[in-house]
Parts: C-alpha cells; structure tokens; sequence
C-alpha cells in the first residue's frame, strides 16, 4: 500500500511540472529568492505612484513556472504575493538570460462598504475597492490589452470606473478614515 501511495505521489509531482502548474510556496520576507525579487521592485518608487511601500517583514506566497512548464504561454515566471486585513499587492516577474524583470505588479485596497449593482458581481454585493496596477511591459497574463504604465479602477457605487492618479490617495485616505475605529461621545453621537 505504501509503494502505491508513493507512485501516485511521484506521477503528481511529474504531472504538474509537465502540464504547468506554477507550484505554490509560503515563504517570509527574508527569505533570500523573496529579497532578490524585491530588490529588483524597489528599482520603482512606488509611494510616489501611490502604492504602499514594499513589505520588510511578513508571509509571501510567491509561485514559480517550473523547468519543464508546458502550460499556458500567458504565465509569467515568478509571482509574489502579501496580503493584510484590507489589501492585497502583487508582483510579476519573468527570467531574461540569469536574472528577472519586474513585468507588472498591483495592489488592491478595500473599502468599507458594501454596493449591490444588477450589472455587477452577478448581482450579488460587493465591496468597494481600488486595483492600482503599474504594467512595466506585456507579457503573459501582465497587462493584457492594456498599455505601459498606471492603471488604476474603482468599484464603487456607480459600478466600475477609471481613476486618475490623484484620486487615488484620495479614495485610500477616505477608505481608511471611515475604516478607523469610532468613539461614541456621551451625548450619544459620534
């Protein structure tokens, strides 16, 4: 029984490379593939796009295409991914010759509140949130139908729209503004 359960083990492991999976790990900040990737991020000066900085510290699920990938064409080779409570960043990379390139990365912050539209989410709610991507070049899955540079979209409760730049940092400060715990005064307000 053990030697079947080994087999079986072996052929999902020879499967999975084959067919293209990009293999999954939990990893940390500080592990050392994490901090090249990173490294090669901080070449952008995300604060001033309106990103968060870069995490120093935290979990990463980072995937990886394997050597013997025959999947898809539109995956990219490396993904980084941190999340907290009300966001979420991403990081795409591909290999050129022995190092990578950032090919495109994004971050979602969510909102507090909740919209129902009959267009949107099968007419289920959801929640308001901004997805900020930076599309350093095509590739893959990074930037499909879309140009180089900052991209930005809000659902919100008119449905979906572009924003610009400067809304951006606007919306993120509102988000965390009515996020922020309240005190009620004695008198029965807020």
């Amino acid at each position: 029984m053990r030697r079947r359960q080994l087999i079986a083990a072996v052929i999902s492991v020879v499967l999975t490379s084959c067919l293209g999976h990009h293999p999954e790990r939990q990893t940390d900040v500080s592990d050392r593939e994490v901090q090249v990737l990173l490294a090669i991020a901080a070449k952008t000066d995300w604060e001033a796009l309106g990103f968060s900085p870069l995490p120093s510290s935290g979990p990463v699920r980072m995937y990886t295409k394997t050597r013997f990938s025959r999947g898809p064409s539109d995956s990219n080779d490396v993904g980084l991914f941190v999340e907290g409570d009300n966001w979420s960043r991403d990081w795409y990379f591909d290999r050129v010759g022995d190092s990578h390139v950032l090919v495109c990365a994004g971050e979602t912050f969510k909102g507090p509140r909740t919209w129902q539209r009959p267009a949107l989410n099968g007419g289920r709610p959801y929640r308001e949130f901004v997805y900020l991507s930076l599309i350093e070049r095509q590739s893959g899955a990074c930037g499909a139908g879309k140009e180089r540079g900052l991209h930005a979209v809000y659902w919100g409760p008119e449905g979906i729209r572009s924003v610009e730049p400067a809304e951006i940092l606007r919306l993120r400060a509102e988000f965390q503004r009515l996020s922020a715990p309240r005190v009620e005064s004695d008198a029965g307000g807020v």
